[in-house]
This record gives structure tokens, sequence and C-alpha cells, in this order.
């Protein structure tokens, strides 16, 4: 894989087949810290069931990630600006 934001792509183009396109699978969006929250929705794909995990990173106010798998079906995060390739890496690393 080139990067994350290549899995991301190739991840979301697998799963694009007539119904799950509409279903707002992968929301991203920018929070007032600031960073990002991303969220995606895991039923119906290979990461459905996987057990509750997460990841609370705080290096500083600029440096800190969240991450969690809630219910076996969404992956939540929120990070600050730079990690959110973090993020799409740990969600990549969820089908390992």
């Amino acid at each position: 894989m080139k990067d994350d934001f290549s899995w991301l792509q190739q991840w979301y183009q697998a799963y694009c087949n007539e119904n799950l396109e509409y279903d707002d699978r992968i929301r991203l969006k920018t929070i007032d810290n600031p960073g990002w929250r991303l969220k995606v929705n895991l039923e119906h794909i290979e990461l459905e069931n996987k057990n509750n995990q997460r990841i609370d990173i705080y290096r500083s106010e600029e440096d800190w990630i969240m991450c969690s798998v809630r219910d076996t079906k969404f992956f939540d995060a929120a990070c600050s600006v730079e990690n959110l390739l973090k993020v799409l890496k740990s969600i990549s690393s969820l089908g390992s």
C-alpha cells in the first residue's frame, strides 16, 4: 500500500455496491481543538465484530489521539491536526 489515504480510498471503493455508499459509512470533519473527528460504520464489512478496542495517547495539547471501536460496529476517533494519518493507520490495522 502506498499510504494510508490510498488504503482508505481502496477500502471505500471495495464497499461501493449500490447500497453502502449511501449510508454515511465514513464521516470526517474538523473539530474545535483544533483537530479531526473520524467515524466509520463497520457493519457489513470484514472489520465488523472486532473486539472493542481503545487507544488514548496524549503527549500535549497539539499531539493527541483517541480511538475506539464501539459495540463492535463503529470506529470512532478524534485527534490533533497532525495525527490524521496515524488515525487512518490505526483503522487500517484492524483488518490485520
